[in-house]
């Protein structure tokens, strides 16, 4: 068994404090995701990244990076909100990155679905920090870090200032962001959605629905409003926003920035740049 450095970043009392960490640290929200690989199916993963796009949209972030920023990955890197650790072995991939601090708030992921991806992957101890903390709270020193990345991430803080401005803090200047699985909100598509939801409310009876689709489809108005539209998850933290929305918090908290769309990816990603 790999001995696996390990940091506590957060008490006890502080991480319990935080709204989501709740759902977080829940095992059993994780046993049938493909997140879960205790079980040792690693192609469920695999599968999932190639569906999703995630691993393209990584790989498309570091040719944007480097063909328009003139930059790559090197140095010492933080991952936030690390997740099962999926891209260790893809950020780790260049010599030139000789240290990556994975960063959870979740234990059994930084500690037990972590560590099983790192192995099996078989990557190596010394070029890794396992650490147990709050993406608002990052201990370590200002501008000692080469590049952040997060995946399906930053849509979970419910106060994204504070973060890019934590993520600038300790962010180089020569340094990078990349994001990725960031949700892309078509509001057009969105209210045509709800408006069909009422429609097919108003003519179908509750107990028909949910007889035939083990459900009812709820909507109280026809016209689905941008409150509605991008109210936040109280529960998993998640929060959508538009693209305006996106250039402003990337411009006001000091970044020049590239947004990624792919058409064979179901998310948007960014890369970050500090000025």
């Amino acid at each position: 068994m790999t001995n696996w450095e390990v940091q506590q970043w957060i008490t006890d009392a502080e991480l319990h404090s935080i709204e989501t960490s709740r759902y977080w640290n829940d095992e059993h929200a994780d046993f049938y995701g493909a997140w879960n690989i205790i079980d040792g199916d690693f192609a469920k993963l695999e599968r999932h990244l190639e569906t999703t796009g995630l691993a393209k949209d990584l790989a498309a972030c570091l040719d944007v990076l480097y063909n328009e920023f003139n930059r790559q990955l090197a140095g010492v890197g933080i991952d936030l909100a690390a997740g099962c650790f999926w891209a260790a072995p893809y950020l780790l991939k260049s010599a030139a990155v000789r240290k990556l601090i994975a960063l959870e708030i979740s234990r059994h992921r930084l500690l037990k679905l972590g560590p099983a991806l790192l192995q099996h992957y078989q990557v190596n101890a010394e070029n890794i920090i396992l650490a147990l903390g709050s993406f608002y709270n990052l201990h370590v020193d200002d501008m000692s870090i080469d590049f952040v990345f997060m995946s399906s991430a930053f849509h979970h803080a419910a106060r994204p200032d504070q973060l890019l401005g934590e993520i600038r803090r300790v962010l180089k200047r020569t340094g990078a962001v990349i994001l990725i699985g960031e949700q892309i909100v078509d509001v057009r598509k969105e209210r045509i959605k709800h408006a069909f939801k009422f429609v097919f409310s108003k003519l179908i009876p509750d107990s028909v629905q949910l007889r035939v689709f083990g459900k009812i489809w709820s909507a109280h108005s026809l016209i689905k409003s941008d409150a509605e539209i991008f109210q936040s998850d109280p529960i998993l933290g998640d929060q959508l926003y538009t693209d305006d929305e996106y250039s402003s918090m990337f411009l006001r908290n000091g970044f020049t920035f590239r947004g990624i769309k792919n058409r064979l990816s179901l998310y948007q990603s960014f890369v970050l740049i500090p000025t």
